[in-house]
């Protein structure tokens, strides 16, 4: 899967203005002029009327390669490909400003209407934008008949225009597109992609315009034009959660809407949550780990499963260096510890970054059976120090602090960023299946008493 960038004055238009304000009234279009460009409205929308507080904008997204050709990113999608696709501008992007498009950042507007122009071979979309959030970028437009925005797709891979390989990834190029993208062979081939399946999702208003940023690379790299996907990278997009969801088993989809909630409360708090110690003491830490040894036995003899069941049922969260000896048998060395530590104070921040790769599978799925003998019973010497509740956490191990030492200067080494990363699976799994025996309410609590706990490791 690829997320492609591109901006609307990426692709050839006749060198017409690509969005402009529609003055619309009970009686239709105010400005006659404007009759011919905005055949959209007479063809989708005869009776619309922009809502109290919004404005209507027209704006050209992006025309056919079939008869314009690839655009400056060496990207292109067929006529065939933008009639199907073109309805999920509406089904799914948003205005937003600088590719904020989680469910939790402020929308500027709707799209409220698609369609594929026949005569002009290009999508047009019907844009209703806020007049109080969209205050400059409606006055950018009046003034100089544009603003500069970026928009972006999820497609499930694309097709070099000269030896039809198929991509679902950079690092399944061919060498056409890794040497040669955006030039014209000596038999007249141009050397592009087509993007079959598109999804698009996110129409942003950018300080800098994404042809700018494509620039930018291109000047860098020195080596041609870089592709939508690597400024789909550059600008930092990532796919919106319920793109994210559609095409996840139940159970990644499950992980994945807890990293989102995570990653979200994580942000929010941050830098306002009173800081935090913890009060276990190094025999209790000691204990602990040695309990984390007896668990290694058992996960590494084909029985995690177990191990998972038993610690889930009981609400227990270990710690890292608790999950890492009892996935390896030994603790982690402490300057391996430290760095991890260092990664934990904004664990779901930076994996949610990471996006379907940290969620879509997991080792940690518990068993069906609940389970017994020596592994609950070893399991339950973990209750005091580490059940996942508010008594536990605040009362048996983790403590108000007038202040806390920072960890910010440690730099995170390779090793153990893949051991922070690793025993997110593991936290995800773990709440997955917390949540089944909790309201909602509760389950919230838990979430915050797990950043918090990442805090004080």
């Amino acid at each position: 899967m690829f997320i492609k960038a591109f901006s609307p004055d990426h692709f050839s238009n006749n060198n017409q203005p690509l969005s402009e304000i529609v003055k619309i009234s009970a009686k239709g279009l105010v400005d006659s002029s404007l009759t011919k460009r905005a055949n959209l409205y007479a063809q989708i929308l005869e009776d619309y009327v922009p809502a109290p507080g919004k404005t209507a904008v027209h704006t050209i997204a992006m025309t056919s390669s079939d008869k314009y050709g690839f655009n400056r990113n060496g990207d292109g999608w067929t006529t065939e490909n933008l009639k199907r696709d073109h309805p999920t501008f509406v089904k799914h992007a948003k205005v937003f400003r600088h590719h904020n498009n989680t469910s939790s950042d402020p929308s500027y507007g709707v799209v409220k209407a698609s369609m594929y122009n026949e005569d002009m071979d290009r999508v047009e979309l019907l844009l209703e934008l806020d007049d109080s959030k969209c205050a400059e970028e409606l006055a950018l437009l009046e003034k100089k008949g544009s603003f500069p925005v970026s928009m972006a797709c999820r497609i499930k891979y694309d097709v070099c225009s000269i030896c039809e390989n198929r991509a679902k990834t950079a690092a399944e190029y061919c060498n056409h597109i890794k040497n040669s993208l955006g030039q014209i062979l000596d038999d007249g081939r141009a050397v592009g992609v087509d993007n079959p399946h598109s999804t698009f999702f996110d129409i942003s208003r950018v300080i800098r315009p994404a042809d700018r940023v494509a620039y930018t690379l291109r000047k860098a790299a020195s080596t041609g034009i870089q592709g939508g996907a690597k400024l789909a990278q550059e600008l930092g997009y990532t796919l919106p959660m319920e793109l994210l969801l559609e095409s996840m088993p139940k159970d990644a989809a499950e992980r994945a809407e807890i990293l989102a909630k995570l990653s979200d409360m994580e942000k929010r708090i941050d830098g306002v949550m009173t800081p935090h110690v913890s009060t276990l003491t190094p025999e209790e830490k000691e204990k602990n780990l040695e309990l984390a040894k007896k668990l290694s036995s058992y996960a590494n003899s084909f029985e995690l499963d177990k191990v998972m069941r038993s610690l889930t049922d009981n609400n227990i969260l270990l710690s890292a260096n608790e999950y890492v000896t009892m996935m390896t048998g030994s603790p982690m060395s402490g300057k391996v510890a430290a760095e991890v530590g260092s990664y934990l104070t904004n664990l779901y921040t930076q994996v949610d970054s990471l996006g379907e790769d940290i969620v879509k599978s997991s080792m940690y799925t518990p068993a069906d059976m609940a389970v017994g003998g020596k592994i609950n019973d070893t399991i339950n010497d973990f209750i005091p120090t580490r059940q996942l509740n508010s008594t536990t956490f605040m009362h048996g191990g983790i403590a108000h602090s007038a202040k806390v030492a920072s960890c910010g200067t440690i730099k995170v080494g390779t090793d153990a960023k893949a051991l922070a990363e690793e025993y997110a699976r593991y936290q995800l799994e773990t709440l997955r299946n917390v949540k089944k025996s909790c309201n909602v309410a509760d389950f919230d609590n838990k979430l915050f008493l797990s950043i918090l706990f990442n805090t004080v490791q």
